[in-house]
């Protein structure tokens, strides 16, 4: 397809301030742009052309790994969107990449056959899931495929989901981005916490919260204990993700890594009065009194005296609860999505 001066200008200056100097991520953008003024009858032939040249050219790869994310942006456009169709926007971000040739700094991520989705949770390219959140994306898509789509496990040892690497790299704006109250009210919450719930395939059994808390990544916490996050996605939600144990010998919790790496920052969020106002004195009370299997609570694996102290001003007898009065609500469960 010709590509004419002006439009490969237009192209190249990218929104977000990177200037695209690839020329299959330069020619998918023009494809797409042209195809989606074509009326849909005479439209067939070209989405079939489309699909088999986005499929044998990479270049959703390219884009994701190089940080192109207007090319995501432009086949999630509604009008791009509805001319190529559900099935063949689902198709192109499913597949898996033939051979990859790893990321830089990051050799050892060459066999582990990433999609566009696993490429933008690594890098954390927050527009790319702006883009699939849109409610008129969701809506059109449906809830169920973007769960499949993130749902959707790589060939590493660990069988990771896109939100796992995010957890993993620290990438916050996909948890900015999921945890939005717009987006839970769209997408719904039972789907967006069976993403955040979801375990890997290693031995311990970790979800995305277990990553972030084992990686120091505080930010991803504050995200969900934000007040208004919690009464959006509801405190239950919260709760059940937060008492998730893994497979370790311990049984930990994520707030226990989040002790035993020192993260007092998620407890001083836990403790804040807007916070517990809107969680619940009772379920943050039994969060930090939760044992592992060699009986240490989560209060008991923080270091820091100045937390003590302000544990012990919000809940005086944390340490002296019996065993035959447990603080925790009912245990939360979720539908399938």
């Amino acid at each position: 397809m010709k590509i004419y001066k002006k439009q490969v200008s237009l192209l190249q200056s990218s929104p977000f301030g990177k200037v695209i100097r690839n020329a299959n991520v330069i020619k998918a953008m023009t494809m797409l742009t042209e195809f989606a003024k074509i009326p849909l009858g005479e439209g067939p032939g070209r989405r079939k052309q489309i699909l088999k040249w986005f499929s044998t050219s990479n270049v959703l790869f390219e884009a994701a790994k190089e940080g192109y994310v207007d090319l995501f942006i432009l086949l999630l456009q509604k009008n791009v969107f509805l001319a190529l169709g559900p099935l063949v926007v689902t198709t192109l971000l499913t597949q898996n990449e033939a051979v990859l040739e790893g990321a830089p700094d990051h050799p050892e991520l060459s066999c582990f056959k990433f999609t566009p989705l696993h490429w933008a949770g690594f890098w954390g390219s927050t527009e790319i899931f702006k883009a699939l959140f849109n409610p008129e994306v969701i809506r059109i898509l449906d809830p169920k495929s973007i769960t499949a789509l993130l749902s959707q496990r790589d060939v590493s040892d660990h069988r990771f989901a896109p939100l796992h690497w995010s957890a993993q790299e620290g990438a916050v704006g996909f948890f900015e981005v999921l945890l939005r109250p717009d987006v839970i009210n769209a997408f719904g919450a039972d789907r967006v916490f069976a993403l955040l719930n979801q375990q890997d395939e290693s031995e311990y059994r970790l979800t995305p919260l277990h990553w972030a808390a084992q990686e120091g990544h505080t930010s991803i916490f504050e995200i969900l204990l934000r007040p208004h996050v919690i009464n959006a996605f509801g405190a239950d939600r919260v709760f059940a993700l937060l008492s998730q144990r893994d497979a370790s010998a311990g049984k930990f919790t994520p707030l226990h890594w989040a002790a035993q790496e020192g993260l007092t920052g998620i407890f001083q969020g836990l403790l804040r009065p807007d916070v517990i106002n809107a969680f619940g004195a009772d379920r943050v009370c039994a969060l930090l009194n939760q044992q592992d299997t060699s009986s240490q609570s989560v209060t008991s694996l923080i270091d820091d005296l100045d937390l003590h102290r302000q544990i012990d001003a919000c809940f005086p007898h944390i340490n002296g609860i019996s065993s035959s009065r447990s603080l925790s609500p009912e245990p939360f469960s979720v539908q399938a999505a």
